[in-house]
């Protein structure tokens, strides 16, 4: 286990090992809270987003939306609505913002990417791509990207040259074209991208990073790695304790061309990106150093873990009990030291720890028991009766019911009509019945009640229902005399014909 002081020197985060007298640097890396309010400058762990510093409180007249880093400067560009977006350098030690300049482009630049091969500043509209002057912030056009309906919102430039950029409308990773401006589709992110994003890249490890904010969950911000191939995103973790929004997003680098150091490389082989790993596993991998030897590797699991050293050097592992932590992701993180002291890039892998198979889910089981059969009754007579409903299913589900049917002859009332979060431990449940039968004579009636499932309506019981109204007896005492009256006073006939 590390142990020793701690601190921040403005790109890292350095922790003094007593132990092996060496030094542990993680990256730290700065950003924009677009929301909530208040607006402020801050950094955050490349590896734990959660926790956000507030360097500053930002002087701009609007949001910062894109970010690069160039030779150890924060460069930003300013959110404009319609044009000319102002281009601005923050130190991210003080916050001190310093204006560079106004780009007067034609319409608002959402990103900025540097390309150290070109040594070339760009910057992306929602419509096209720009090249900004380094000393003046003017804005170039270059061309545009070619997506209907698109809307750039960032931009993102490897140490190689090789551009990309995240589109709003589409949710969607592109390649970017240098010379043209013209973006070709990887894929989709998998997600619904809203309001401002911002990409960024480790160029230390090749690793692309997209600070999303989406509205998957409900609003949310989190920081993500983005496959360069496919398109997919793996969330490290969210921005804060709260919903935050994180743009004008910027990672330190330095790139081994620029300086006289070489450092070490370290790779995680075991377990494999999302694996899903349970008991005690072996974490393994291999480290190199092009001019020395690897001296020391060492492993953090999760944002809260301790660094631990890895058993070998150049091969190394370390056995992990998982059983000693909950199920749920985990981020290990891993670097390696060699003989001069300098340590590797560190690199991530998400893992999925998973000890306890989830409790099977309590389904509940509808049952009804019942029917109705009245016979010989007068039109428009009300009759009464019941039937039962019981939970049947696994013990604890809950039922959730309602009489989704019944015959659409007579009137009918039932009480209650449906039911919710019935546990088989309540019992029975009596459905009263009232019905109003038609004021149809001498009529058999026929029908359904369903009862179903509301959360399942292939969960049904049917009731069966059956009515037989009978003739009058006033109206058939009432004809017959009429019958009578015709018999005795035959011109009586021609009367009722009349008033008929």
């Amino acid at each position: 286990m590390l142990t020793g002081a701690t601190a921040i020197n403005g790109t890292t985060k350095t922790i003094n090992n007593t132990t092996n007298n060496c030094i542990i640097e993680e990256k730290i890396c700065y950003g924009y809270q677009a929301y909530p309010n208040p607006d402020l400058i801050v950094r955050f762990e490349l590896n734990n987003p959660e926790i956000l510093y507030t360097i500053a409180t930002p002087i701009s007249m609007d949001k910062i939306s894109g970010a690069t880093w160039i030779d150890d400067k924060w460069w930003c560009s300013e959110y404009a609505p319609e044009s000319n977006s102002n281009i601005w350098i923050i130190d991210h030690i003080t916050g001190e913002m310093i204006l560079v300049g106004s780009s007067g482009s034609n319409e608002g630049l959402n990103g900025l990417a540097y390309d150290d091969i070109s040594d070339t500043l760009y910057a992306c509209g929602s419509k096209n791509l720009f090249t900004i002057d380094m000393q003046s912030g003017t804005a170039t056009l270059v061309g545009p990207f070619g997506i209907t309906n698109g809307v750039m919102s960032g931009l993102a430039c490897d140490g190689f040259g090789m551009m990309y950029g995240n589109d709003l409308h589409t949710d969607s990773l592109y390649s970017i074209n240098l010379e043209n401006g013209s973006a070709t589709l990887i894929g989709s992110f998998g997600v619904d991208l809203n309001h401002g994003q911002d990409m960024e890249f480790d160029k230390e490890t090749g690793i692309c990073y997209l600070a999303a904010f989406t509205v998957d969950n409900g609003d949310e911000g989190a920081l993500y790695t983005c496959n360069l191939n496919t398109a997919k995103l793996t969330k490290i973790g969210n921005f804060g304790t709260v919903t935050t929004q994180i743009t004008g997003f910027a990672i330190p680098y330095t790139l081994d061309d620029d300086d006289d150091i070489i450092r070490p490389r370290v790779f995680i082989n075991t377990p494999t990106e999302n694996e899903t790993v349970k008991d005690t596993i072996t974490i393994n991998g291999t480290a190199y150093d092009l001019d020395g030897n690897i001296k020391y590797v060492y492993l953090k699991i999760g944002n809260e873990g301790d660094w631990i050293k890895a058993q070998g050097t150049e091969q190394w592992q370390k056995i992990w009990d998982t059983t000693i932590y909950e199920d749920g992701s985990y981020i290990i993180s891993a670097l390696a030291i060699d003989n001069q002291g300098y340590q590797s890039p560190v690199i991530y892998r998400k893992t999925i720890v998973k000890n306890h198979d989830s409790e099977p889910e309590k389904e509940p089981d509808l049952y009804c028991e019942g029917g109705f059969n009245w016979i010989n009754l007068k039109p428009g007579a009300i009759v009464n009766g019941s039937f039962i409903i019981k939970n049947i299913g696994d013990a604890g589900s809950l039922l959730n019911w309602t009489v989704s049917k019944y015959p659409d002859w007579g009137t009918w009332y039932f009480m209650p009509s449906n039911g919710d979060n019935v546990k088989p431990e309540d019992g029975i449940i009596t459905v009263e019945v009232k019905v109003i039968a038609p004021d149809i004579q001498e009529t058999n009636f026929s029908g359904q009640i369903k009862i179903e499932n509301k959360e399942n309506t292939s969960d049904y019981e049917i009731i069966n229902v059956s009515l037989t109204t009978y003739k009058d007896k006033q109206i058939n005492i009432l004809l017959s005399l009429i019958e009578k009256l015709i018999q005795r006073f035959p011109f009586f006939e021609k009367i009722l014909n009349q008033i008929i």
